[in-house]
């Protein structure tokens, strides 16, 4: 099966605990240089070679999309552990990664520790209910399928943003989630998000699509999503 989790917002299992360090950091990563850091903590952390991929490319894909530098307030959306955040923390002012999951969220926590981060924060909430700072840049990388209000999220994230700042969504195609399994979508084909953006005043909206990933064996069809306010 594709899915076995059965939380709204949540994207995956969890598959890795272990104890960290807490110790701060002035916006630099000390264990080591940012080209092999994440490559550190992948293997510390023994996440899966087809995961490291995925979260690579992801993250390579945001970084570039957004221009993101460290002037801009980024919110992960639906963060899951985190991982595409945590790629890109150091080239951020601030990251903050938003999930009403707490196992996900315990996850976080100990992947800013190990990176000695500390220009984040940590939103253990629905994103109807964060009530927070705004953000030049949010990213949803393969959650909004489990958000069940999901235009209701997407008007947030209008609110969220200041003007100008840029939303990017990655997602699923319809057809390769089961039908039963028990979350709020099994995907959406594009031109529904396209409407939604729409119709919640987003801007520049495009899509295209981002070729597929590999999840239990499984090659996954996804396509990304990009719109600003």
């Amino acid at each position: 099966m594709f899915y076995q989790n059965n939380q709204c917002y949540e994207k995956f299992n969890f598959e890795y605990s272990q104890s960290i360090e807490s110790e701060k950091n002035d916006f630099i990563f000390p264990r080591c240089g940012m080209s092999n850091c994440m490559e550190e903590f992948f293997k510390h952390f023994e996440i899966e070679a087809n995961v490291v991929e995925r979260i690579s490319r992801f993250a390579d894909t945001i970084r570039t999309r957004s221009k993101l530098n460290s002037t801009m307030n980024v919110l992960d959306f639906g963060c899951e552990r985190g991982l595409v955040g945590l790629s890109l923390i150091k080239e951020s002012k601030k990251m903050t990664f938003l999930d009403p999951s707490k196992p996900a969220i315990e996850q976080v926590q100990k992947g800013v520790e190990y990176l000695k981060a500390e220009n984040y924060e940590i939103v253990n909430k629905k994103i109807e209910e964060y009530d927070g700072e705004k953000f030049d840049l949010i990213f949803a990388s393969i959650c909004l399928h489990h958000v069940e209000d999901y235009k209701g999220a997407l008007e947030k994230m209008h609110a969220l943003l200041n003007p100008g700042g840029q939303l990017i969504i990655i997602e699923i195609y319809t057809g390769v989630i089961p039908d039963n399994v028990p979350i709020p979508h099994h995907g959406f084909e594009p031109n529904v998000l396209v409407t939604a953006l729409t119709e919640k005043d987003f801007k520049d909206i495009k899509w295209e699509d981002f070729g597929s990933f590999e999840h239990l064996n499984q090659k996954v069809p996804i396509y990304l999503v990009t719109a600003k306010v």
